[in-house]
């Protein structure tokens, strides 16, 4: 093989493996902080349904652990009922207000409507997180892979130069492609964390 390709192909695969390294990074300190927010709002979100379930239901037993989407749509059903069955309750209204007071919120209702809708952004964010890095970590893996395949096969450079040239082309291809990916991914995480802040 031709040393230009043998450190070509062998570049590729480090770079790439440099790049995602860095991605995955600023990935995983994204994915935390949106774990923290998640966590803050399901503490909230847990409070209020246990207490939904001791003074509307009745239930005080050990209430079971909850998806966030569940919880959700809980919220959403006690802010749907909240003027009937919960203004009036003796026993939720003066908990929640009291609970709600901690967070600078002077009525039940805005602050039920507030940990629902932050649940469901901080939910959408961290689906929008794993869907976005999926298709580049897919992609930058598969052409590390296949550059590693091409350095492993040095013997069909010399055999047949044309294919030889081909699938160095597509190893440089894909790796222009991953490349991007992965910039272009990153450039959205950075961007849509600015924007938070």
């Amino acid at each position: 093989m031709d040393n230009t390709w043998y450190y070509t192909l062998s570049t590729i695969a480090q770079t790439l493996a440099a790049i995602m390294g860095l991605s995955v990074v600023f990935v995983s300190l994204r994915l935390q902080n949106i774990i923290e927010n998640i966590k803050e709002y399901k503490r909230r979100a847990d409070y209020i349904v246990k207490n939904k379930n001791e003074h509307i239901d009745g239930n005080s037993g050990k209430i079971n652990e909850r998806s966030v989407s569940g919880l959700i749509n809980e919220l959403k059903e006690i802010e749907k009922d909240y003027p009937e069955k919960f203004e009036n309750n003796s026993g939720f209204k003066p908990e929640i207000e009291s609970y709600a007071k901690n967070f600078n919120f002077l009525d039940n209702l805005s602050f039920i409507k507030d940990t629902a809708g932050n649940l469901k952004i901080y939910r959408n964010q961290r689906e929008k997180l794993f869907e976005s890095t999926k298709y580049p970590g897919v992609i930058a893996s598969a052409t590390i892979i296949y550059a590693i395949i091409l350095l492993s096969m040095s013997n069909l450079f010399f055999c047949d130069p044309i294919l030889g040239k081909l699938l160095f082309f597509l190893a440089t291809l894909f790796s222009i492609i991953s490349i991007i990916s992965i910039v272009k991914t990153s450039w959205i995480l950075l961007r849509d964390s600015v924007q938070k802040i």
